[in-house]
């Protein structure tokens, strides 16, 4: 009886492992996306010395809307509007590219970008990604099973560089991340899914 009862509880851990680690998402199709489907998050900045005294709190919000027949992203944030296309492009196989498709723990790459930021700041990132686990993660928009993406490296621009971390929580139920933090300079800025809505069918 004893041995049944710890080879029953072995059998559990060793299934549960499998069923985790059997769990992967594929990149969204331009498809699963519906017109009005839209995401909110809640933005915040803080200096890690002075954690509870905020230099930035803000909100953004995406949706999709359809412009000369083609599903698009529009995004409102401090700065304004943006529209811009919903990227399908497949990377090659040694892009060094943000996110690599598809997603399952115990996945890693190097990601490099040369980038401008929303208000026209221009620098470049290098960071070691791995997927370390697919855990429920409890926002304001809602409890969601997601897979946490760490990103480690550094990042430089006009004015030096830093290291740079970046964590990531991505929900393929909503098909986005629902929360992210970045560590970088001393300061902490964090994003939260606040509210989804799913759009018409």
């Amino acid at each position: 009886m004893k041995f049944s009862s710890i080879f029953f509880a072995f059998s559990m851990i060793g299934f549960t492992s499998i069923s985790v680690m059997a769990q992967e998402a594929q990149r969204p199709g331009i498809d699963s996306y519906t017109l009005g489907e839209t995401w909110e998050w809640q933005e915040k900045l803080v200096r890690d010395a002075e954690p509870n005294k905020a230099l930035m709190e803000s909100s953004e919000t995406r949706a999709v809307v359809v412009e000369a027949g083609e599903k698009k992203f529009v995004k409102k944030f401090a700065g304004g509007t943006k529209t811009y296309a919903i990227d399908q492009t497949e990377p090659k196989a040694d892009e060094k590219v943000f996110r690599k498709w598809p997603l399952k723990v115990g996945a890693k790459w190097v990601y490099e970008e040369n980038w401008t930021s929303d208000d026209g700041t221009t620098g470049s990132t290098k960071q070691d990604v791995e997927v370390v686990a697919f855990e429920k993660i409890t926002v304001p928009g809602g409890t969601y099973s997601a897979f946490k993406i760490v990103h480690r490296g550094t990042f430089k621009n006009a004015r030096g560089s830093s290291d740079m971390n970046d964590t990531y929580w991505y929900a393929p139920e909503v098909k986005a991340d629902v929360k992210h933090v970045n560590e970088s300079g001393g300061q902490t800025y964090t994003s939260v899914l606040a509210k989804y809505t799913g759009g018409a069918k």
